[in-house]
């Protein structure tokens, strides 16, 4: 169990801090055993899995910072790609790409119902047109491909 020191309360990666006006503040929350080690520029990853690291790390940062803490949340993990080989360049534009992401949030891609059928001549037809009507589409299959239930 956590308790509160000096206003602040760590809950998972975030520590939550109560200002002197009441209100209440986040930033990221780093354990004592937090070593800093990344997936290291010069080892043998695929570029993008690195670059995923980054993303990921800015992302978050973005995400959990609140105004007047991301800053030194960004110059943190600024110094510890660098750290892990990378260049500060590579850093700036994982934070580029993080703040794009954060302004253009779409919305999620409606599911659309579909049904797979076994075949069945004459009766699956009159489902399938029945479904139509409704927008729903469906598939069918041979009836010897569905397992049978017991």
């Amino acid at each position: 169990m956590e308790k509160e020191v000096n206003g602040c309360l760590p809950f998972l990666d975030i520590l939550i801090s109560k200002n002197k006006d009441g209100s209440l503040s986040h930033s990221m929350f780093w354990k004592k055993t937090h070593t800093e080690q990344y997936l290291h520029a010069y080892s043998h990853h695929f570029p993008a899995q690195k670059m995923g690291v980054l993303n990921t790390l800015a992302t978050h940062a973005l995400r959990i910072s609140d105004n007047e803490s991301f800053d030194k949340e960004r110059s943190h993990l600024l110094n510890a790609f660098v750290e892990n080989g990378c260049s500060r360049h590579l850093g700036q534009k994982a934070y580029l790409k993080a703040s794009k992401n954060a302004l253009n949030k779409k919305e999620p891609k409606e599911r659309r119902l579909s049904v797979h059928l076994p075949y069945v001549q004459g009766t699956t037809d009159k489902i399938s047109w029945i479904l139509k009507r409704y927008d729903i589409p469906s598939t069918f299959r041979p009836l010897n491909t569905i397992r049978k239930s017991l």
